[in-house]
């Protein structure tokens, strides 16, 4: 995935009224094709087929693949964004699940970079015991 998720729906716009085929947006804001298939796979594109026989897709759709991006960027796996999108459709009577989840992702990451920390720091104590016996 992009290093940094850019905020796809700010940049929206088209000449024919606003609207992109599904292929057409994952060129130009470089969409990588695992979201597109993903974004397809969950069911999220509902919008009508344009003349290329694409699914045209609008700035609502735009904001669902920036939340897919962001949500792999952040360490989700694919069957968390798909429940994580699920409660995103339940609106604001899910917005206590979706901090518990994201509090829950964060707490796993913190977690692997302390565990990261200790690795660093045996390699270091391991380097400063070698220098050590160069130095006598």
């Amino acid at each position: 995935f992009r290093k940094a998720a850019v905020r796809l729906e700010t940049s929206f716009k088209k000449e024919r009224g606003g609207k992109l085929t599904i292929t057409e947006a994952g060129k130009q804001y470089k969409i990588p094709v695992d979201i597109l298939q993903e974004y397809m796979t969950l069911g999220l594109a509902k919008n009508t087929k344009g003349m290329s026989g694409d699914l045209e897709c609008e700035e609502k759709d735009l904001e669902i693949l920036n939340l897919l991006i962001l949500l792999h960027e952040s360490g989700f796996e694919k069957d968390e964004v798909k429940v994580y999108v699920q409660a995103v459709a339940g609106g604001k009577k899910t917005v206590r699940k979706r901090i518990r989840m994201l509090n829950q992702k964060r707490e796993e990451m913190l977690k692997e970079i302390h565990c990261k920390e200790g690795q660093v720091d045996r390699l270091d104590y391991l380097r400063y015991e070698l220098q050590k016996q160069t130095i006598k």
